[in-house]
């Protein structure tokens, strides 16, 4: 079986990566509405970028204890995680058509996938490194959104715990989170041709939006991964 074309594909996934972090604008348009296969590449390089994240999160359900099912509900939980994301930028698109936005809905969902979908691999690997510096018993539910909180503080006081490694880790993730939102909304900006008060307006409206979409994914994640103590 030839392999040149994934390697092909890959090696363009790469290129298409690299591009988009260094300018997400050579991929969208002012008043965007995309062609068909514009589309059709924004949503191959969203799965390979989803795909990206959870093979990172990977090590951590196949090295942690537990029978199998236990294992896929841990990687089940971080690909709802990133799914969420994506859930949360779509529903972006209704606030910005009400503050007058000129894109299109597949204009939108262009402007997140080159905007923020860079991203997801990078803030995958270092979620991954700040709960891999965790003791044991704290990792798992450091990845469920219901349990994070208290399993994050619980591990923090923990002796088995590397701070630095945790420190570093939240750090890299909550700057790669930041910056992604700011890339995505300039990415809106551009698209639906917003600037001033009605981007600030988009902005605050979205924001609501989002609130139950998050709240939607927290719940579905609480179904496939039950809490886990945190007690050592």
């Amino acid at each position: 079986m030839d392999s040149t074309p994934w390697i092909e594909k890959f090696l363009a996934v790469l290129a298409t990566w690299s591009q988009s972090l260094l300018s997400p604008k050579e991929f969208v348009a002012p008043a965007f509405h995309p062609e068909h296969s514009q589309i059709v590449e924004g949503l191959e390089f969203v799965i390979a970028m989803m795909l990206g994240a959870l093979i990172l999160y990977l090590p951590l359900a196949l090295t942690e204890k537990g029978d199998f099912a236990e294992k896929a509900k841990l990687a089940t939980n971080a690909t709802l995680g990133v799914i969420s994301s994506a859930a949360c930028a779509m529903s972006l698109h209704f606030a910005f058509w009400m503050l007058g936005g000129e894109a299109s809905f597949a204009g939108t969902y262009l402007a997140y996938a080159y905007g923020m979908g860079p991203y997801l691999p990078l803030i995958a690997f270092a979620t991954l490194l700040m709960v891999s510096g965790l003791a044991p018993p704290f990792r798992r539910p450091a990845l469920n959104p219901f349990t994070a909180q208290t399993a994050m503080k619980s591990g923090i006081e923990d002796p088995h715990t590397s701070r630095g490694v945790v420190l570093i880790g939240s750090l890299a993730m909550l700057g790669l989170l930041g910056w992604s939102i700011i890339v995505f909304f300039r990415s809106l900006s551009l698209v639906h041709s917003i600037t001033g008060w009605a981007l600030g307006g988009a902005v605050l409206v979205s924001l609501v939006l989002m609130a139950p979409v998050g709240f939607v994914f927290k719940r579905m994640a609480t179904l496939v991964v039950d809490p886990a103590p945190t007690e050592t």
